[in-house]
């Protein structure tokens, strides 16, 4: 191993406490983005904040938490405090 000894403690807990997973992201730390699965790795600053910012996401969507609150709770449930039923909220 080489580094300081800080960088080599690190490593040593980070493969102790998830080795696979430590194992597959130094894996691919060249490639900017890697489909394993469902899952993405994103290795790539700029690709990051562009998935992050960029890609609009559905809070309510079926297997999100709002999809959830939606189902079991109906359309008046108050999960984001977005939308017409949160302006009486809103105004006092």
């Amino acid at each position: 191993m080489t580094g300081s000894p800080a960088r080599r403690r690190d490593r040593r807990v980070y493969t102790a406490s998830h080795p696979v997973l430590y194992r597959a992201l130094t894996a691919t730390r060249g490639r900017p983005v890697l489909r394993i699965g469902s899952r993405v790795v994103v290795n790539d600053e700029a690709m990051l904040r562009r998935l992050l910012t960029e890609v609009p996401l559905d809070r309510t969507a079926p297997g999100t938490t709002g999809g959830a609150i939606l189902a079991n709770e109906g359309s008046e449930a108050l999960f984001d405090e977005s939308g017409p039923g949160t302006a009486p909220l809103g105004a006092g």
